[in-house]
């Protein structure tokens, strides 16, 4: 869509001036007139360097879309709203070309598809879920809270690895200007009196060796290939097998579960809430799962609860990693008490309680993890200068 730089006066008289998305020059002679301003010069812009949109706009952008929609708005018309007063622009951009999809006829799950650089397939199925439940709006309020507390999370976790990743950096630089250029130099003394370098400097100026040389470019070449090679193939044909890795890791494995089986969830619970029936609800939900191996363990408990079982009773099948027995009494008696719609959704906040459990753990452990690395590392780089400068001086004395 046409982005333009415009000047007009309005009806006072004075000069006024802004930059605006508009579809043609008419839609932007219109939208000033709304405005009491009279358009007088304009000039389209290149939106090639726009400042991009990050998920703290897109946050916002849910948020306030959800109160316009809770206060009666359509959704056509709330975007149209949103798209002239959300910042960056690059997101008003995003928002237009979603207003004319919609208007088009898709809905706005299918609008987000086209913009997956800002919308993961969790955001994009989770809005799917809102709208087949009709609850639009409290989907994007859930989108907000999930995303907000990883916001914070993530706060926490640079706040936490600052100091320790400035101190690796430094010490990165100043480890290859020594390794480099000054212990070679005093090697080269040392050899030149004819005195035996130790083991452990040798292992370093074999790597200032290898620094100095083409092979290092070349290494540096090779391993940016096979990284972006890897990822191509993790993220596409190689998905399972990433995802079954996931797994296995230690506390990320948590993570992964804990994401996907509470998102899981709550989304039933929201369908079921707004009167679909459960096999349907848990084939609508089981798309928001992002690793297939869950993905597929959901889908037997579909199938169970399509073969007549209870949902407590189909999960009971699943291995007791995914859903334990505290989540699984809390169905149960959502069942027999005719409210479990609102168990699934305690139990979606059990989950999402223990995924900030893994988080504050993780916060806690890495930074000092960083730290003795760091120091593990400083000791070493001691060693392979000071045994050589020892052994020069015994030379010389």
């Amino acid at each position: 869509m046409p982005y333009f730089m415009w000047r007009g006066v309005n009806l006072s008289g004075a000069d006024c001036k802004g930059k605006m998305f508009a579809r043609n020059i008419d839609r932007l002679d219109e939208e000033l007139f709304k405005r009491n301003i009279a358009l007088l010069s304009y000039k389209q812009l290149s939106t090639l360097w726009l400042s991009h949109a990050y998920s703290s706009h897109i946050l916002i952008f849910f948020e306030r879309l959800a109160v316009l929609m809770n206060a009666g708005i359509l959704l056509p018309d709330a975007l149209a709203l949103l798209a002239d007063t959300m910042h960056p622009v690059r997101l008003q951009l995003i928002i237009e070309k979603m207003y004319a999809d919609i208007q088009n006829g898709f809905s706005l799950s299918q609008a987000l598809t086209e913009h997956a650089v800002l919308f993961d397939n969790m955001v994009v199925q989770l809005v799917h879920v809102g709208q087949e439940a009709g609850a639009l709006p409290k989907a994007l309020l859930a989108l907000n809270a999930y995303g907000s507390a990883h916001q914070i999370f993530m706060r926490k976790m640079r706040s936490a690895l600052m100091m320790p990743f400035i101190s690796l950096l430094f010490f990165g630089a100043l480890a290859f200007f020594i390794i480099v250029f000054l212990l070679p130099t005093v090697t080269d003394v040392l050899t030149g009196l004819r005195h035996e370098i130790p083991p452990l400097t040798q292992i370093f100026l074999s790597v200032a060796a290898f620094m100095r040389s083409w092979h290092m470019l070349a290494t540096v070449s090779i391993a940016c290939f096979l990284i972006v090679g890897l990822w191509y193939y993790l993220k596409n044909a190689g998905r399972c097998y990433w995802d079954a890795i996931v797994l296995k890791i230690p506390y990320i494995n948590k993570i992964v579960i804990h994401r996907d089986i509470g998102w899981f969830m709550s989304s039933v619970a929201l369908l079921l809430r707004y009167g679909v029936a459960m096999v349907p609800a848990l084939a609508i939900a089981r798309c928001i799962i992002q690793n297939q191996i869950i993905n597929e363990l959901t889908e037997k408990v579909e199938q169970n609860v399509a073969a007549g079982d209870s949902l407590s009773t189909a999960l009971q099948k699943v291995s007791q990693t995914y859903a334990t027995q505290d989540i699984i009494a809390m169905v149960h008696v959502g069942e027999e008490s005719g409210t479990i719609s609102n168990m699934l959704e305690e139990a979606a906040e059990v989950y999402h309680g223990r995924i900030t459990s893994v988080f504050n753990v993780l916060s806690t452990v890495i930074q000092p993890l960083i730290l003795v690395v760091l120091g593990l590392m400083i000791a070493l780089l001691i060693l392979a200068i000071y045994t050589p400068l020892f052994n020069m001086i015994d030379a010389l004395g």
